[in-house]
């Protein structure tokens, strides 16, 4: 398993500011409309040296039965895509059609700017919603270390959390760094078949997350 690509998909969720949670449908087969879109970027880097893989995510919440979802389509700018059936959950917060992994164009970097999202059900109905994509340009271009004081220059604080995963790549723990951890070795007694770790950022405002390296441990 591939642990650069699940922690992506991981973060991509959190970014929805939903929580995954068991479905439970309605029974209505109501006119679909859009109360809520949502999107983040995340920008995941591979190594020190090279510039980040680039992708969003976008996730609508509507009141309608989405068990009935088709399509979800988004356009930014002269870039379009489009994702059938869309990834389809529910929590507390309501219902939510998204998609996790919208990648440019080979050559083509993200830029920010307004998101229009179409979603359609299975008879065809559709209802339009609209965000904004924000983040720092320039992070599509830089380097990891770099990447980070591109984002702090814009949100002075931005979250910093580290992620733990076994030899398969499961993701064994996500969160704060804690006091205890002054180094590896201290992780490693609470953790103990841990291997890798890698640091993430996170920024609310704009919405946007930063995938450093993996870094043996």
């Amino acid at each position: 398993m591939n642990s650069c690509s699940d922690t992506g998909k991981f973060l991509l969720f959190l970014c929805t500011g939903f929580l995954l949670s068991l479905l439970i449908f309605s029974c209505a087969d109501s006119e679909p409309s859009v109360s809520d879109v949502r999107a983040c970027v995340v920008f995941d880097f591979s190594d020190f040296e090279n510039p980040p893989r680039q992708s969003f995510a976008v996730s609508i919440r509507t009141k309608a039965d989405v068990r009935r979802a088709a399509r979800l389509s988004v356009t930014l700018g002269d870039l379009a895509w489009t994702v059938t059936p869309p990834e389809i959950f529910e929590n507390s917060a309501g219902q939510m059609v998204c998609f996790t992994n919208f990648i440019p164009p080979e050559g083509v970097s993200l830029k920010k700017g307004f998101l229009s999202v179409e979603y359609c059900d299975l008879s065809g109905r559709t209802a339009q919603g609209f965000a904004n994509l924000d983040f720092p340009e320039e992070i599509t271009s830089s380097t990891a270390e770099n990447s980070v004081k591109l984002l702090q220059a814009q949100n002075s604080k931005p979250l910093q959390n580290l992620a733990l995963y076994d030899g398969e790549g499961q993701l064994l723990y996500f969160g704060k760094m804690k006091d205890s951890w002054i180094d590896d070795t201290e992780i490693l007694r609470e953790f103990r078949s841990a291997v890798k770790k890698r640091t993430v950022y996170q920024s609310m405002n704009p919405n946007v997350f930063i995938l450093l390296p993996e870094q043996k441990l």
